[in-house]
């Protein structure tokens, strides 16, 4: 026998198979038997064995209508064709069961290859949706890039340029420090005339009240101009 690698042999169907071999071989040629009997016997037998073909633990005639239909229904036909003519032609099983399951290997091949296209196909259509969602996610960063950079350009006329913003995540810092200077130059300004108000303070504050009086004192009299009034005369 030869080794099978889709087809499970299993007594029924070996032993329908070798029925419909005895009556096209046996009787075809009884004369009490009508042609047409034979034939409608070769279709039953055919339809039996056709339900006892079993791959991967399963008979056809067990197998849900949504395998089936989805596997081997397409090749109905071939299935049905190798079965009948073999019976007729009086081939033995070995090279009927090796047609039975070439025929099954095709299918096999088959369905495992639509699996592919399919699982390939849900792949590319991940791979796409991936791609769309980076590029919207691209174009909403770039986005905001545009708008920090934006604020960073007006940040840079607000301080006339004086400071670079190299990254617009550092807008608010730049701002922030410009203000801040502008605040430190005021205090600068500030601090120059609080000091020189200091010296005038300091100035004030060391005027010697006593070297003063001292001055006074030492004033001599005879120093005093003394104003001494003309006398009117009278004529």
């Amino acid at each position: 026998m030869s080794k099978l690698e889709f087809l499970e042999i299993n007594r029924n169907f070996k032993s329908y198979y070798r029925t419909l071999r005895d009556v096209n071989y046996y009787l075809i040629n009884d004369t009490e038997l009508d042609k047409e009997q034979i034939q409608a016997t070769t279709q039953v037998l055919t339809k039996l064995i056709y339900g006892f073909i079993r791959t991967n633990g399963t008979l056809f005639r067990d197998m849900t209508s949504e395998q089936y239909n989805k596997e081997y229904h397409m090749f109905y036909d071939d299935f049905f064709s190798i079965i009948e003519n073999s019976g007729v032609n009086n081939v033995d099983f070995d090279n009927f069961t090796t047609l039975l399951d070439e025929i099954i290997g095709v299918a096999n091949s088959r369905t495992d290859t639509l699996r592919r296209i399919k699982k390939s196909m849900q792949e590319d259509e991940a791979d796409d949706e991936e791609d769309e969602g980076l590029e919207i996610k691209i174009s909403s960063e770039k986005e905001d890039d545009d708008e920090e950079k934006d604020a960073a350009d007006e940040v840079s006329v607000v301080t006339g340029g004086a400071n670079v913003v190299h990254d617009p995540k550092d807008v608010g810092v730049t701002a922030e420090r410009a203000v801040n200077d502008k605040i430190k130059v005021g205090s600068n300004k500030s601090a120059n005339v609080i000091e020189k108000v200091g010296i005038v303070s300091n100035e004030v504050k060391t005027f010697d009240v006593e070297e003063l009086d001292e001055e006074i004192n030492t004033f001599e009299s005879e120093d005093v101009f003394h104003y001494r009034p003309k006398r009117k005369r009278y004529r």
